[in-house]
């Protein structure tokens, strides 16, 4: 099962969706989540507080458009594009991240952001 998540940015409203696990639950009762984003490439992250060191599933490879966990960072992560780790093509975060979920909007579009603007995550019904 997805839940879907509208995340606001300023003048744009994008929206995504989260697996519904045992993880992503902690996640979501955090929310709304309300941080300021930091860039690394083509990847937004802000942490969080949730504080878990996920074993199982951790990808040093992502797609466009993939919302992760990254576990040393307590950060939530969205991606669209390199990293400062990528090579040739990939997508590539900073140490393995855990995938929650995937962008239902373009995510480029936080590419028009800079560093500490503020971002709002919430569930939509």
């Amino acid at each position: 099962m997805l839940q879907k998540i509208q995340i606001n940015l300023s003048n744009i409203i994008l929206y995504g969706y989260l697996e519904i696990n045992d993880f992503t639950k902690k996640i979501m009762s955090k929310f709304p989540l309300e941080s300021d984003i930091q860039f690394w490439g083509d990847e937004i992250y802000f942490p969080i507080s949730i504080y878990e060191n996920p074993s199982e599933n951790l990808r040093e490879i992502v797609n466009k458009g993939d919302i992760a966990y990254w576990p040393p960072g307590n950060a939530f992560c969205i991606f669209w594009g390199p990293t400062p780790m990528s090579k040739e093509d990939e997508i590539r975060p900073a140490s393995p991240v855990e995938i929650i979920g995937y962008m239902d909007s373009d995510p480029s579009a936080f590419s028009k952001f800079n560093n500490g603007e503020k971002i709002k995550i919430n569930m939509v019904n």
